[in-house]
């Protein structure tokens, strides 16, 4: 792939393997595409395993560069864990995902209120040291009563199979759509942030857009609680987002702009 070849020298008793000095490619002498897919593909060895730290953080870089990246799925932690109620919640959560049937759940939201839920579990996913489930809420008789939302693992108190109510996961559901941007992570108190997009912002960004951020019609403006503005100045830049407000993060926006510009001009 990376255009080394391994060959043996010797006889057979005495032979050896070595790195065929001659097969080694420049990337000089490749064209950028191939530069681009021998970093996508190095960078993927990294994820195999769960061992690196900025796990999460990579696969959200490989699928900008590459639409076709299928390693976004995020892996999850298998050490055995310690707290039996918790590993009791997902077993049921996993169970109701593999039926396709309902859980009667309590859960504590961010602002520490508890509610009962009757909840219909799409899918699985972790990021940032936290594990979530995406369900819809189901009425009592098991229909659909509100669109599908992201769920933190450990904030479930109890919950309980209800195998007598079945759903149908969506034929247009996508677990990509429901994945966190990174600045929402990070040590900043929250800021909400509101942008309007271009005519030319990619459908897949447009979807993910629709699960996390709100979006105003009457303004045309979309806005995103962030925990690191500068992360999010990048990603605008990045995605062609155009900043509104707050003040800090339309000025950091133009500055680096700026100095993007200013940069390529001098060189």
């Amino acid at each position: 792939m990376l255009g080394i070849t391994i060959k043996k020298t010797g006889n057979f008793s005495t032979g050896t393997l070595e790195i065929d000095p001659i097969s080694f490619y420049s990337p000089k002498n490749l064209p950028p595409e191939d530069v681009l897919l021998g970093f996508i593909k190095a960078c993927e060895a990294l994820l195999t395993g769960n061992t690196l730290p900025y796990a999460d953080t990579l696969r959200m870089t490989l699928a900008k560069l590459d639409p076709t990246f299928v390693a976004l799925e995020m892996p999850f932690d298998n050490k055995p864990s310690h707290q039996s109620e918790k590993s009791r919640i997902l077993d049921t959560l996993f169970s109701a995902l593999d039926k396709t049937c309902a859980v009667e759940a309590c859960y504590e939201d961010a602002l520490a209120h508890e509610k009962t839920l009757l909840l219909a579990p799409f899918g699985r996913f972790a990021a940032y040291g936290s594990e979530y489930f995406v369900a819809a809420q189901l009425s009592q008789n098991g229909t659909l009563s509100y669109p599908p939302k992201t769920y933190r693992i450990d904030r479930f108190k109890w919950i309980r199979l209800h195998p007598e109510i079945s759903f149908e996961i969506p034929a247009n559901f996508s677990i990509q759509d429901f994945y966190f941007f990174p600045f929402e992570f990070g040590s900043q108190d929250p800021t909400q942030l509101t942008f309007k997009l271009m005519k030319n912002t990619p459908i897949p960004l447009q979807r993910q857009l629709k699960q996390r951020a709100i979006y105003e019609p009457q303004t045309d403006c979309w806005s995103l609680s962030v925990r690191n503005i500068s992360e999010a100045v990048v990603w605008a830049i990045a995605n062609d987002i155009l900043p509104v407000a707050p003040q800090p993060f339309v000025s950091m926006w133009k500055e680096y702009l700026l100095g993007g510009v200013n940069h390529y001009a001098n060189k």
